[in-house]
């Protein structure tokens, strides 16, 4: 059994800071340090995303939306498992979970010009990022 809580696309520093220049965060509780592409996997899930574990990805940011809760950009460059809309949660006000999110985006959010963002695909675990996912791999 897998202690992979989700696997994402984690950005890298350079991203992340791009990010918070052409949308600074509005609300207290910031994220933006991931795309999630699946989250709880199935093993079925897993096994097809351990050959891509620190694999190189780009994201364009493509859309973007806040509120009073939340705060998210859309991006393009690659795709959630089990459907969803690929997004980067960048802040959530208190009391508001990342989760939000989804809420936020599936209610129409502002086309926008592309940022580039660059990360690689990586799962998070209850020690944290994974990279490598050695402990996963076949023998």
């Amino acid at each position: 059994m897998s202690d992979t809580i989700y696997w994402a696309v984690k950005l890298d520093s350079d991203s992340v800071a791009r990010l918070f220049s052409a949308f600074p965060p509005k609300h207290p509780n910031v994220y933006a340090e991931h795309m999630t592409i699946v989250f709880r996997p199935s093993e079925d899930q897993e096994q097809g995303l351990v050959p891509l574990c620190g694999s190189n990805i780009e994201l364009a940011v493509i859309g973007y939306a806040e509120d009073d809760k939340g705060q998210a950009v859309v991006v393009s460059g690659q795709e959630r498992l089990g459907g969803g809309m690929p997004h980067i949660t960048i802040s959530c006000a208190d009391g508001t979970k990342p989760f939000y999110s989804n809420t936020l985006l599936g209610s129409g959010y502002d086309t926008t010009p592309n940022v580039t963002l660059q990360g690689v695909v990586a799962r998070f675990t209850g020690k944290g990022w994974d990279t490598t996912c050695e402990s996963l791999q076949s023998p």
